[in-house]
């Protein structure tokens, strides 16, 4: 038989490429995750961070410190210059969170990032709906 006509190698086609293109879109999202640290940086009074509720972005002077993301999650990693640590960590919240298990161990830090977040549980929801719709449809055949 040839390839156009079997199948079970269409059916396994198919699901390379979706989890080729779940990859391509986790790896994009989870860019675009760590990017938002260079685009909107964040800076509060270090005094702020003793309670969570005064946070707001906008300090300036020597005793204000970067918040984001990935200071609140793990500071060190923010100070290393390791920047595949980095990526993973990025890559960890956009699978956890497109996946829709959301650990809760990363979190977003300002608003900025709470909108992506937002954006990205959304699309988790989208996926999840589309993962199960073509699970659906390989298993059928």
């Amino acid at each position: 038989e040839t390839l156009n006509g079997n199948s079970s190698v269409t059916g396994i086609f198919r699901l390379i490429k979706f989890v080729g293109m779940m990859v391509l879109v986790a790896h994009i999202s989870g860019c675009v995750w760590m990017l938002l640290i260079e685009l909107f940086e964040c800076h509060v009074h270090a005094a702020a961070l003793e309670d969570a509720n005064t946070i707001v972005c906008g300090c300036e002077g020597p005793d204000c410190v970067a918040w984001n993301w990935m200071v609140k999650y793990d500071a060190n990693l923010f100070e290393n210059d390791n920047v595949s640590s980095k990526y993973l960590a990025s890559l960890y919240f956009t699978i956890v969170t497109l996946s829709t298990v959301g650990f809760g161990d990363v979190t977003p830090a300002n608003d900025t990032e709470r909108v992506y977040a937002i954006f990205l549980a959304l699309a988790g929801a989208l996926v999840f709906a589309f993962c199960i719709g073509s699970i659906s449809s390989l298993a059928s055949q």
